[in-house]
Order: structure tokens, then C-alpha cells, then sequence
């Protein structure tokens, strides 16, 4: 691919092995090859993505989750190259890599290196944008629906995922294996948050648990208990001081990762908050909900919780970007619209309609110009953003 910065598909006959920088011998790639497909493969038809007899547990049509594992194969050999000529809204496609997978999180490195998607069979890639966009790791630890990712401030090499196998996983690039997996959930894990500060990360799950973690010593450090409704969102402020999560009843509570205190219960929406963001600084959040409004919130107002802002689509929120500067907030849907809202003017801008099915997960990367989605036919796709 001619892009530097794009992701690329494996070649099928690669079978999505890392490429590694130094050259094996070539007896030496084909057993690596073979044996990371044998292991995704043997993750694929010997995991159960879900457990629906719990009753804490979310049924898969909540989730907007297909019930369906198939090989994580692409479907072609070359990047799609589809650009949009629309000059109101800068946003040029650059690629589409189908993966025959539902896509569910999405994640950027905090340099801006890598790209890291996870699938509904459980399985992680990782791209390297440095090496030409290729694939540089694939992981299948996980036994259910890889429901959420974070990329350690720490390092670029160390990558955090949640999952619907109750489970919190450590992975550090170059390893085959998870480093650490936090294992203290009992019920299925919707989201994972990285401080920007430091090594802690914070997990929800869907009996309303709220770990905090440091990935140093890979123990639980805190509990931030008070609400039993399912944990669906996390988020961590800039300063890595306070944390605000959403919930299936449209409930927002905000906390203090310090002392482990909730400082406020906001009733935001009236159906499940699914994404939520800070923006701008410490106190101002958006939040997207099943209910198909997205609201900013100012919670440093004084007076109490001021919103700032709404909008109301005729499409479930499944996902919420923020870019850099946060002048953008793109918002992804269960209708397979990206809409881009312009905070400078408030307007909305023409969406990004590539896509058909529900879009699951969206980032921008950390220096804007890039937005990365994933949808439930398995297929992501890069925009690049007008500077």
C-alpha cells in the first residue's frame, strides 16, 4: 500500500502471523505461522461467547452481539482505497480490511503507532503503523467477545483488553501469552480504562463492578462499589484523578480513584449508556445511550450537573471519538452511520455512510489525523482527517 501510515491485510496465505522485524528462516515461519492458527482456530470452535442463564449476565440482542465465530480471515489480498469526495467534511477513506468477524472494540496507541481491534471470537490483532501498516501480533487468549481495549500511557507495547469471559488481560507485544490476567470479576467485562498518569486501569462489569489495578504488580487495589446496575462504560480524566462510568439504566456516577469515593449519581438517559468520554479537561463528558441522544456534561458546575449540550439521533450510540483537540466527537451507530459533531459550531456534519451494519467501536488516533471504526460484519476501516 502506498500509505505509509495505512493498515494493511495480511496475505491470506499468512494467516495473520506477526511480522516480525528480524528474518527467520523460513522452516521457522511456517511452524510459527501454523501453529498461531491452529491456536485461534482451536480459541474459535472450543469457547462459549456467552453464558445467558446468569442473571446479571446481559443477553447477546442487548449487546447488539451476533451469536456466530467464524476464521479471521481477510477476505482480500489489497486494501480497499475508497475515498470520499466530500469537502465539507474532510474525511477521506483511506481503507477497508474485511475480517470475516465481528469487530467490537478498537483501540490507538498513545504515540500513535498502533492500531489494536478486538473480535468477537476473543481474538486481538495489533497493527504496527510504523512497519507499513502490518500486523504486528495476534492473541487469542480470551475464551469470549473481546468487549473492550486500552493501551497502557506506560508503554506503547502494552495493551489492556476486557471480556465477556469475565477476565482482564495484560498483553505485552513480542510475547505469545497475556503477562497477567486479572482474573477477580464474576460477571462479563464491558470496559477497561488506562490513567494517563500512571499504571492504573480501571474495569466495570456487568453485576456493576468497578476494579481499579495496577499493571505493575497485577493486583486489585481498589473497589469503587455503590451501584449494582450493569457497568457498560469507563472512562479516566485527563489528570488521572477521577473516573465516570455509565450504566444499563442510564445512570452516569462519577468517582474519586484516589480514595475510591463516588462524588456524584447523574441520571443521564432513559436506556443503557453505552459510550462515554471526557473532553476539553477534567470535567466536561459526553455520554451516547440506546436511547439514541448524546449529551456534554460540565461536572465541575457548582451548581450541581449542568448539560451542556444534546442531540437526538433515531440510531442506538454504540461507540463515542474524541479527537485531540475536541473540537470533533464522532459517534458510532447501530444504523452503520459515523456522524461527526463540530463542537466549534455545533453542527452536524455529513456522515460517514460506508458502512451498513452497526458499527461497534471508533477512535481517533492521538494526533487527529486518523479515525479507525470496526462493525459487526467485520470490517474496519481508516479515515484520514482533513488538517
Amino acid at each position: 500500500m502506498a500509505e505509509r501510515d495505512g493498515l494493511q491485510k495480511a496475505d491470506e496465505n499468512d494467516s495473520y502471523a506477526p511480522k516480525l522485524k528480524n528474518s527467520q528462516a523460513s522452516v521457522r515461519q511456517i511452524f510459527v505461522a501454523t501453529l498461531i492458527f491452529s491456536i485461534i482456530i482451536l480459541a474459535i470452535f472450543s469457547s462459549s461467547l456467552f453464558d445467558l442463564d446468569q442473571s446479571n449476565e446481559l443477553t447477546a440482542d442487548q449487546l447488539g452481539i451476533k451469536q456466530t465465530a467464524t476464521d479471521v480471515v481477510p477476505a482480500a489480498s489489497n486494501p480497499v482505497i475508497n475515498p470520499v469526495n466530500d469537502s465539507r467534511l474532510g474525511y477521506q477513506l483511506l481503507n477497508e480490511i474485511p475480517l470475516n468477524e465481528q469487530v467490537q472494540s478498537i483501540t490507538f496507541s498513545f504515540d500513535g503507532t498502533r492500531v489494536a481491534v478486538g473480535l468477537a471470537n476473543g481474538t486481538i490483532i495489533v497493527w504496527n503503523l510504523n512497519n507499513g501498516g502490518s500486523i504486528e501480533q495476534v492473541w487469542s487468549g480470551h475464551t469470549g467477545v473481546v468487549t473492550s481495549l486500552a493501551f497502557s500511557h506506560q508503554s506503547a507495547a502494552q495493551l489492556i483488553s476486557g471480556s465477556l469471559d469475565s477476565s482482564v488481560r495484560v498483553w505485552q507485544l513480542g510475547f505469545a501469552n497475556e503477562l497477567t490476567i486479572l482474573t477477580e470479576h464474576t460477571s462479563q467485562v464491558f470496559g477497561v480504562a488506562a490513567s494517563p498518569t500512571d499504571s492504573l486501569i480501571v474495569s466495570v462489569s456487568s453485576d456493576g463492578a468497578i476494579y481499579t489495578w495496577n499493571t505493575e504488580s497485577g493486583q486489585r487495589v481498589g473497589n469503587l462499589a455503590g451501584h449494582s446496575s450493569p457497568a457498560l462504560s469507563i472512562a479516566i480524566d485527563p489528570t488521572g484523578q477521577r473516573a465516570v462510568s455509565g450504566y444499563d439504566d442510564g445512570k452516569l456516577l462519577l468517582w474519586d480513584l484516589a480514595t475510591s469515593q463516588l462524588e456524584r449519581e447523574i441520571i443521564a438517559h432513559d436506556g443503557s449508556v453505552r459510550a462515554v468520554e471526557f473532553f476539553g479537561d477534567a470535567n466536561q463528558v459526553v455520554t451516547g445511550a440506546v436511547d439514541g441522544t448524546v449529551k456534554l456534561w460540565n461536572l465541575g458546575n457548582s451548581t450541581g450537573t449542568e448539560t451542556m449540550a444534546q442531540l437526538q439521533f433515531n440510531a442506538e450510540v454504540n461507540s463515542i471519538a474524541v479527537d485531540p483537540s475536541g473540537r470533533f466527537i464522532a459517534l458510532a451507530t447501530n444504523t452503520g452511520l459515523i456522524q461527526i459533531w463540530d463542537q466549534s459550531t455545533k453542527a452536524i456534519l455529513p456522515p460517514l455512510t460506508n458502512q451498513t451494519s452497526p458499527v461497534q467501536a471508533i477512535a481517533y488516533s492521538p494526533d487527529g489525523r486518523y479515525l479507525v471504526s470496526g462493525n459487526v460484519d467485520g470490517v474496519v476501516s481508516q479515515w484520514q482527517v482533513a488538517q
